[in-house]
């Protein structure tokens, strides 16, 4: 058992990552709760080789968020891996468990849980007048928001600089469900358009709730009329998207406050009824 000298390590993993306010959330979540905080620590590791950043994690730490470069790299050096990481071929959370390296993806399990409430709130119907979702990037943040729109059951598209990513993302979703549940035929017809960053702002004028995953701001968005439309921003520091009146703007801290809560009850730390002493970020 660790003790007060030697408490178990958490950390997130990526470069960089200065900027990281999950130390910040985590101690807030858990203010008061001794018997988390005297067995757990939580801070930055931060490194910009994944090889030496992935070493350090498995000589000193328990577990590790991963982010923005490392999520791909990490599924792959993974012993076993969820079915979400799977579908997704990226990782944001490492855990040891019985001497194995095992992979999940609580991004997937954040946007699930941000669409499902807007959904509910705006009594969204199904079929073909069913809402609209176009994730902005297919990165690790993007692959995430798309599988999550999937699980919904609304319509996405995706927008990226480079459609021949898109492709391949979209071949590896089919081989991974399908693999996955092979009783499942339709998995195996996954249908996902893709557009170029040019086709942003008359893609934007189609959807009804944009997820933007890019780490950068695009000339693009300066062309986007966000009126009357919800918005997701994956980054929680530094916003790409311009409010304007009408716009629904959902900050990344809530993606990130989700994401964590995941996190915390994949590590046994919360359950359902567990109610954080204050899990909320203020905006930078």
């Amino acid at each position: 058992m660790p003790t007060d000298k030697n408490p178990l390590r958490l950390g997130v993993m990526g470069w960089p990552v200065r900027q990281s306010r999950s130390p910040e959330l985590f101690y807030r979540t858990f203010a008061g709760r001794n018997e988390v905080l005297e067995r757990f620590s939580y801070d930055l590791l931060e490194d910009n080789d994944f090889k030496k950043a992935y070493g350090r994690f498995l000589c000193d730490y328990y577990a590790v968020n991963v982010t923005t470069p490392y999520k791909e790299p990490a599924f792959r050096a993974a012993d076993e891996s969820s079915a979400q990481c799977t579908a997704i071929g990226a990782a944001n959370l490492l855990i040891k468990r019985n001497g194995r390296i095992i992979a999940h993806n609580t991004d997937v399990i954040a946007v699930t849980e941000i669409l499902r409430q807007w959904i509910r709130e705006r009594k969204a119907p199904v079929g073909p007048s069913r809402p609209k979702v176009l994730v902005v990037g297919c990165g690790g943040a993007g692959k995430a928001a798309t599988v999550a729109a999937l699980s919904t059951a609304v319509g996405v598209a995706i927008v990226n600089r480079t459609g021949e990513t898109v492709l391949r993302f979209i071949d590896h979703l089919k081989h991974a469900t399908t693999s996955h549940s092979p009783s499942h035929s339709e998995s195996s017809d996954i249908r996902i358009p893709s557009f170029p960053l040019s086709a942003l702002p008359d893609q934007v004028r189609l959807a009804d709730f944009i997820i933007y995953t890019l780490p950068v701001s695009i000339p693009e968005l300066e062309l986007c009329d966000f009126e009357g439309k919800t918005v997701l921003e994956a980054k929680y520091y530094d916003s790409s998207i311009k409010k304007v009146p009408g716009m629904n703007y959902i900050p990344g801290t809530e993606w990130l406050r989700l994401q964590a809560l995941a996190t915390y009850r994949i590590l046994g730390l919360i359950t359902d009824t567990f109610k954080p002493a204050d899990s909320s970020l203020s905006p930078l």
